[in-house]
């Protein structure tokens, strides 16, 4: 559970069930080789994203161009929602995770990728031709409806499919549309509430299994402990 303090980091030379090496937090990846964070991925953080397909495995970085977040499942990179992404990552217990690592910002496409693993709910960062390359390997969707499709009819279908959504999302109502956006709203916001809520707790878990650290006077019996700052309730 996230609110558990960390356990189960991975040792040097692990290797994780996609089989490439894992490397322990916070090392920096090496080519080949992910690092496994010792915070599970939050439940809310892939929907918040915007990413609605079946992949298992996601990449989540900021890009310059645009400004905006991006999202890669292998098969489809499109950019993301921001608000969650920036949610997670300003959030003290993220960005002490987080910090080793150059995941993009508004001058700079970094060089690694957060890779999701949906199914185990891991957090891995690895540089970011090694997580295209292995997004590369992950079965699609996609992939198995147009196997037998040229490249030429695959983009014919998917542009009739983009054609048939414009059809349906322009015979809405104003007010159908309007109901539609508020849904989408109100659903963030819960989302967004529930991710702090959740670190919040999982950085105050942390907090009260670490030992205190010593005080000025440590050893002469008389010296007083800083206290230990947690999230504000």
């Amino acid at each position: 559970m996230l609110g558990a303090p960390p356990a189960g980091i991975l040792s040097a030379g692990a290797t994780s069930p996609r089989g490439g090496a894992v490397r322990v937090w916070p090392a920096l990846p090496e080519p080949g080789e992910l690092v496994r964070l010792p915070l599970p991925c939050p439940p809310q953080l892939i929907e918040l994203s915007g990413y609605t397909g079946g992949g298992r495995l996601i990449a989540l970085w900021w890009s310059p161009f645009g400004d905006e977040l991006m999202i890669s499942d292998g098969t489809l990179t499109q950019t993301g929602r921001w608000r969650g992404w920036l949610c997670f990552c300003e959030h003290p217990l993220a960005r002490l995770f987080l910090e080793p690592y150059r995941l993009g910002d508004s001058d700079d496409e970094g060089e690694h990728r957060l890779l999701v693993d949906r199914y185990l709910g891991t957090l891995e960062v690895g540089l970011a031709r090694d997580v295209e390359q292995l997004l590369a390997t992950q079965p699609s969707e996609l992939h198995a409806l147009t196997a037998d499709l040229s490249v030429g009819e695959t983009e014919a279908l998917l542009q009739r499919l983009f054609d048939k959504q414009a059809e349906r999302d322009r015979a809405k109502s104003p007010q159908q549309l309007h109901a539609e956006v508020r849904a989408v709203w109100q659903r963030e916001r819960e989302l967004l509430d529930a991710l702090t809520a959740l670190l919040d707790d999982a950085q105050r878990a942390l907090c009260e299994a670490l030992p205190p650290p010593a005080g000025p006077d440590a050893g002469e019996g008389d010296g007083e402990d800083p206290p230990i700052t947690q999230p504000a309730r």
